[in-house]
């Protein structure tokens, strides 16, 4: 540990410590410091123990104790409307996807246009997120799983079509 004597002078043969009060103030915040160490490896301690305890029981067969329930999550009304507004929108299951294609090649929005009147929605907000994730799971799918689709362009401009079974 290194003290915090800056400056030592010599009077008359006496020897005089001009920063003993800096001294002190410097020895107080290491204390401090070092105090706040052992108080955070006494948890960390406390922690393992209880670890090593659990870990124990698991070999004697045991149950190990059971941790406190959590809290459940309060949600704010915002929450709980969106959590409405999910729920609105009908399945898209099936072939839903499928027969949104035609021969003529569309674009995503023409395609999300097409659903949503197909589904009674409005083409808003959350709607609009949870219905163009779910054609781009379906494009995916249908297009390069399936084979069911073909895509035109690249880009801003790409669009889709369905393929043809009789060709």
């Amino acid at each position: 540990m290194e003290f915090c004597t800056r400056e030592v002078t010599i009077l008359g043969g006496e020897i005089m410590n001009a920063n003993l009060e800096d001294a002190r103030k410097a020895l107080q915040a290491e204390l401090d410091y070092a105090q706040q160490g052992v108080k955070h490896w006494k948890g960390k301690v406390s922690e393992i123990k209880k670890l090593i305890k659990g870990l124990g029981h698991l070999n004697q067969g045991e149950k190990s104790p059971t941790p406190a329930p959590r809290k459940a999550k309060v949600k704010t009304p915002i929450e709980a409307s969106a959590r409405t507004a999910k729920a609105d929108i009908p399945s898209t299951a099936g072939d839903f996807w499928l027969n949104q294609f035609e021969e003529k090649p569309l674009t995503t929005q023409q395609l999300l246009k097409k659903a949503a009147k197909a589904l009674n929605v409005e083409l808003e907000g959350e709607c609009k997120k949870r219905l163009g994730s779910r054609l781009a799971t379906a494009i995916q799918k249908l297009a390069k799983e399936g084979g069911k689709i073909s895509i035109h362009g690249e880009g801003r401009l790409r669009s889709y079509s369905r393929i043809q079974s009789g060709k």
